[in-house]
């Protein structure tokens, strides 16, 4: 079975492209805990105008051609493109989609397009993005995820193969394939492990509360001191 990667809206893409700084705003509204589908898309829907009416009244120069309703039309289009989260499941393109095609409610595969597979389904992917590192200036859509959750059902040749339902698990590099005992279990883990990351937080805390930032002029003189003169070496 193949795997797909993640469809990214890298710096590139954006530059020039104004719908994706509506994009951004509209992503950074999704929860971490995804609502239902009919909510959220209505959620998403709200998100977008607003955001579309802010940048419009930002750029008097496109407001003058287009009204709010239309740049977010072309803005929600670009992301459900683009941006995974916003990809149409099978149950918003109809029943005929989905007998067509076999698929179930919750498939975001473009069948009729670019993911010409029979017999194999995939949901939308939930993300968490990586730590954010001390002096790492890249964007949040220009990192891989550091953790991502799918479901895939392969169901060709029923009658022959079967159906296997599957949750890939993405964590960096590395694909899981889970069951539902075995997701079970990933998730009793990560619920045990929040608490004790929570209390680590605290720890940290009152660890690094002396923590000050070097001295630039003492480490430049430091620097600067040959090697078999420099204190504490």
């Amino acid at each position: 079975m193949k795997r797909t990667t993640l469809p990214r809206v890298n710096a590139s893409d954006r530059s020039g492209h104004l719908p994706y700084i509506v994009a951004e705003a509209v992503l950074n509204t999704i929860p971490a805990e995804p609502a239902p589908a009919p909510s959220q898309a209505e959620e998403a829907a709200r998100v977008t105008q607003k955001a579309a009416a802010e940048v419009l009244a930002k750029h008097p120069e496109l407001a003058a051609k287009l009204s709010i309703e239309e740049f977010a039309e072309i803005v929600r289009l670009s992301i459900r493109e683009h941006v995974e989260e916003f990809k149409p499941t099978a149950a918003e393109r109809g029943s005929e989609w989905m007998t067509r095609y076999g698929c179930p409610a919750w498939c975001v595969m473009d069948h009729a397009g670019k993911d010409r597979e029979p017999g194999w389904h995939q949901g939308a992917a939930i993300a968490m993005d990586p730590p954010p590192l001390q002096d790492d200036e890249r964007e949040p859509g220009d990192v891989a995820p550091f953790l991502s959750a799918r479901i895939n059902q392969n169901s060709e040749s029923p009658d022959l193969f079967g159906i296997e339902t599957r949750l890939w698990l993405d964590i960096n590099d590395n694909t899981h394939e889970l069951g539902l005992r075995e997701t079970d279990r990933f998730i009793e883990r990560m619920e045990n492990f929040l608490p004790r990351l929570k209390a680590m937080r605290d720890r940290l805390a009152e660890a690094g509360r002396d923590d000050r930032p070097r001295n630039e002029k003492a480490f430049q003189a430091w620097l600067a001191t040959p090697l078999t003169l420099r204190a504490g070496e």
